[in-house]
């Protein structure tokens, strides 16, 4: 199979098994409601905001629905038919009307005409070899407006979330470890500008513990502060 392409046939098996349990579609579990608004806070309390936004590999297309009312316009990418179908599913059970949905495999967008304030992908990059990440990259910032700005999350493999996830049922599959300063590096070789790490608050894996959570907050915090946050984000600028 050809780059790209065999990401999409191991995930279509994980859409299909979504796509069956249909009540998944319009609620989330308090862990994916907890990561998905983090998530957004970092995007809002540092300003990544725009008219439009679009995510790359959106899968679910989680973080776009969870930045509805943020932006006028989202745009949802995936090469999986599938995946696209779990976005529109959670999109139109979230009242999104300002949105696209446009199957491409990640490297087949080269042509792709739209330009957008914000670029983003998550849990993307870390399935893929380095000289295809600097690709993904490229793509990214010919996607991106003047002055927009690129985002990029993927696993901390060696944080205490990843390593309890992979041996508790969740087992790490095509998946490397890619430390910040890596992508740091070829985000920077692509002309990005204005680069820099923001610190995602979530270290503890999903246990569905609000009230854990809520006591351990703090802790949370500065693990996160010290290489434990869960997920690695680095944001530049075109």
């Amino acid at each position: 199979m050809t780059t790209g392409k065999s990401e999409i046939f191991l995930w279509n098996k994980k859409w299909e098994k979504l796509l069956e349990k249909r009540d998944l579609l319009s609620k989330d579990t308090p862990d994916d409601k907890r990561y998905y608004t983090e998530f957004t806070n970092m995007i809002i309390n540092n300003n990544i905001l725009g008219n439009s936004a679009c995510e790359l590999g959106c899968g679910t297309g989680r973080h776009l629905t969870y930045l509805n009312g943020y932006f006028k316009r989202l745009c949802f990418i995936d090469g999986s038919k599938k995946a696209l179908k779990v976005a529109k599913s959670m999109a139109k059970s979230n009242g999104i009307h300002n949105a696209s949905f446009i199957q491409k495999n990640i490297f087949d967008t080269k042509d792709f005409r739209e330009r957008f304030d914000l670029v983003l992908n998550s849990g993307v990059i870390e399935h893929y070899p380095k000289k295809d990440i600097k690709r993904i990259i490229k793509i990214m910032i010919k996607l991106t407006k003047r002055s927009g700005k690129v985002l990029v999350a993927w696993p901390n493999l060696r944080s205490l979330s990843s390593i309890y996830l992979n041996y508790s049922g969740s087992p790490i599959t095509t998946e490397k470890y890619y430390c910040p300063e890596e992508i740091y590096y070829l985000m920077q070789l692509e002309g990005l500008k204005n680069i820099k790490q923001l610190t995602f608050p979530i270290a503890w894996p999903p246990i569905n513990n609000e009230l854990f959570y809520s006591k351990t907050k703090p802790l949370e915090h500065f693990l996160s502060k010290h290489g434990q946050s869960f997920l690695f984000v680095l944001v530049g600028e075109r």
